[in-house]
């Protein structure tokens, strides 16, 4: 389950960095998929791939317009972020945005009568 507060902070002007550097980092994971498939499945698969859809959802659109591996669009992400350092946020950012958070519930406690406090 997508995580909504990031969601929605990823969506804004300021993250526009994070943002296209986890666009880039699908984009490095959705070519290496593609390269064990032959053309036509390639041509298939386009519309499928993490990279397009993630970027669909951020734009509001949906996928199919304006696709990342058709025309130039491509270029606004590599090779701007196919450093190390944004392959690394953009994983970051995936974990983030995916991951389940676990919440423990605390424990209750008695009231004392009294409470020290450490300074």
């Amino acid at each position: 389950m997508r995580d909504e507060d990031i969601t929605k902070y990823l969506r804004g002007k300021e993250a526009a960095s994070l943002r296209d550097a986890y666009i880039a980092y699908l984009i490095t994971k959705d070519i290496q998929r593609l390269s064990r498939e032959s053309k036509d499945d390639v041509k298939r698969l386009l519309n499928e791939l993490e990279s397009e859809k993630e970027l669909a959802y951020f734009e509001k659109r949906q996928v199919g317009p304006n696709p990342i591996f058709k025309g130039g669009r491509l270029k606004e992400f590599l090779p701007k972020y196919a450093g190390i350092e944004y392959f690394f946020t953009g994983m970051f950012v995936e974990n983030l945005l995916w991951s389940k958070k676990a919440v423990k519930k605390a424990k209750e406690t008695k009231t004392s009568d009294f409470e020290v406090e450490f300074y």
